[in-house]
């Protein structure tokens, strides 16, 4: 009895010292790329747009169509997916009646937006006002409100895309003989500091 003991002992801890001493087996590890961040939108802005308008002119009506094109810069806040900024976009362009044309000297909007980031995108709101001033035989000047909605995409941590409808209501005119409304729909790009 003894000796079985001890023999079973004896092999039990040669096989422990044989297992202890051996080259640790090789464990292949494959790197796991880090989960995709979702967008963030906190931060300064800017970039470039243009677009297609359309609107009238009362009393009349005369009806227009424009295109115009420019810049636009903003700041945001964001608390979870809420999204809170504001923003100033100025842009010149061409306004087309039939038959004449005139040139759209500044077009500036100062709007409020609030958004919803859902993955890399942002839904927004929009509104705020807006000024006009264009280039006829006389000066031509309208100020007014503007509302809006729209879509932002992140392609990269930097780098946005998106898409914007603004209409436009501006009743205060130089001279004060008439009213400007307008339908704007504006493509984006821009990069986030």
């Amino acid at each position: 009895m003894k000796n079985t003991l001890l023999a079973a002992v004896i092999v039990g801890l040669t096989g422990s010292a044989a297992i202890a001493g051996s080259p640790e087996p090789y464990i292949e590890y494959v790197p796991m790329e880090p989960p995709k961040m979702d967008a963030d939108w906190d931060g300064f802005y800017g970039g470039v747009l243009g677009g297609l308008q359309s609107g009238e002119v009362t009393p009349g009506p005369f009806q227009f169509d424009a295109v115009t094109y420019g810049a636009f810069a903003g700041y945001n806040y964001q608390s979870g997916s809420m999204v809170v900024g504001g923003e100033v976009a100025a842009q010149i362009g061409t306004l087309d009646f039939d038959p004449p044309s005139y040139d759209i000297d500044m077009l500036v909007d100062a709007k409020i937006r609030l958004g919803y980031a859902m993955g890399d995108a942002l839904l927004f709101a929009s509104g705020g006002y807006s000024t006009i001033g264009i280039t006829t035989p006389a000066t031509v000047a309208a100020r007014g409100w503007n509302v809006g909605a729209g879509l932002d995409y992140a392609i990269t941590d930097k780098f946005f895309v998106g898409g914007e409808y603004v209409y436009r209501n501006m009743p205060d005119t130089i001279p004060n003989t008439f009213d400007m409304t307008s339908h704007s729909g504006q493509l984006r790009a821009g990069i986030k500091f």
